[in-house]
């Protein structure tokens, strides 16, 4: 199929000009799906003024950009889910809701992040002072930081906001009585101690 005749109309503004052929299924798409017969069909085309034409095209290619970009954040979001996974499954992901930061004394993390994380660079990484600082810090689930490895319970030492008893965090009390014990010895017993 050959393409009709011009009629020297814009299609868009129906302004009397010089006018070029705009496929609809671009050319490059055409040949890419294998549809050659696209190039020539009067039904893949719109006669359109330069102007018209050049609008046309900056649209297309704000579509595509937009396209790509969200090809990619789609691929970033599942490289971070699995890599979630696999962190996890070491014990070397934080569970809780904050957002991690670079440790004191760490210059950069790129050098620290490990093969199942999502920003590992192999270029960078170094394995030894990787596995030493997961030993002290596990990686935030909710960005690319870190964060202090939280002590075991029975080594914390808190006192109840609730009833003001040593050894457990308010959420977990079951007093019956609010803001038990007091007098000197009840506040030199539980000086410096922090309250939950």
């Amino acid at each position: 199929m050959a393409l009709p005749k011009k009629s020297g109309s814009c299609s868009i503004c129906k302004k009397k000009d010089s006018t070029e052929w705009h496929h609809i299924t671009t050319q490059a798409t055409s040949k890419e799906i294998g549809i050659i017969d696209l190039l020539s069909s009067p039904n893949n085309v719109k006669e359109l003024c330069r102007i018209c034409y050049d609008q046309t095209m900056i649209s297309l290619s704000l579509e595509q950009k937009k396209i790509v970009k969200d090809e990619k954040l789609t691929n970033l979001r599942n490289e971070q889910s699995i890599s979630r996974k696999k962190l996890l499954k070491r014990g070397v992901l934080s569970t809780t809701k904050k957002h991690g930061r670079k440790p004191k004394g760490v210059t950069t993390l790129n050098k620290l992040y490990p093969p199942d994380h999502y920003l590992h660079n192999s270029n960078q990484y170094n394995e030894k002072e990787s596995k030493t600082f997961e030993k002290h810090y596990v990686w935030s689930a909710m960005d690319a930081g870190a964060l202090p490895r939280s002590k075991p319970d029975k080594d914390r030492k808190v006192i109840c906001a609730k009833c003001n008893r040593v050894g457990h965090e308010s959420k977990d009390c079951v007093a019956k009585s609010i803001n038990a014990g007091s007098g000197i010895l009840f506040n030199l017993e539980r000086n410096g101690l922090p309250k939950r």
